[in-house]
């Protein structure tokens, strides 16, 4: 038979269940204020998805019309096993663009050159400027923007060496989670005319 509780365990039970009531609320103030201190110090940026193309930079050129840039995007693969990769062009600037080479092979930890040409035609207008994204596939995508300037400068101008480091990405992130491919309506074969009524 069990004697009953005096006043003294009973205050001493109530305060143990009240402080293990109290624990999961100040850990979880606690978990709070550090992720706020990290998003303040920029330690909480969610990268992009690891299916779109990684950023490798930004090269700016200013170019005559008629004139020319050049530019070279070293790839290295760092990786152990061999590597096809291939460059090309998007958007409406891409009809100004040819590449030397196109695709090259890389051995484990080889790197290689892929020149960049960009040739202004002669009734481009000057003082107009566009973005064009180059797009370099090897193990991962990844994309160079070239911002492009027609303006009164040299004819031929060599700039901006991109140096792109092909590894593959072996860690799995607690955010890899929490993408879904969303894909624009084209992609999804709807023919626009927004929502559709029954």
């Amino acid at each position: 038979m069990t004697s009953p509780i005096n006043g003294t365990q009973a205050n001493a039970l109530a305060k143990a269940f009240v402080n293990l009531l109290q624990g999961p609320a100040q850990v979880a103030a606690s978990l709070a204020n550090t992720l706020a201190e990290r998003a303040r110090a920029g330690g909480c940026d969610i990268p992009a998805p690891c299916w779109e193309p990684q950023h490798a930079g930004t090269c700016a050129v200013c170019i005559a019309p008629g004139g020319t840039a050049v530019f070279r995007v070293i790839v290295s693969n760092c990786g152990w096993s061999r590597q096809v990769v291939m460059i090309t062009a998007m958007g409406q600037l891409a009809g100004w663009i040819t590449f030397g080479p196109t695709s090259v092979i890389l051995e484990p930890m080889e790197k290689n050159i892929m020149q960049v040409k960009i040739q202004a035609p002669d009734n481009a207008s000057i003082g107009s400027s566009q973005v064009v994204p180059v797009i370099i596939r090897g193990c991962r995508d990844h994309y160079i923007r070239v911002e492009v300037t027609i303006a009164n400068c040299a004819i031929m101008t060599t700039c901006c060496d991109m140096l792109v480091e092909d590894c593959a990405d072996n860690v799995h992130h607690w955010y890899d989670h929490f993408y879904c491919a969303r894909p624009c309506a084209s992609s999804r074969g709807d023919t626009g005319g927004g929502v559709k009524d029954g």
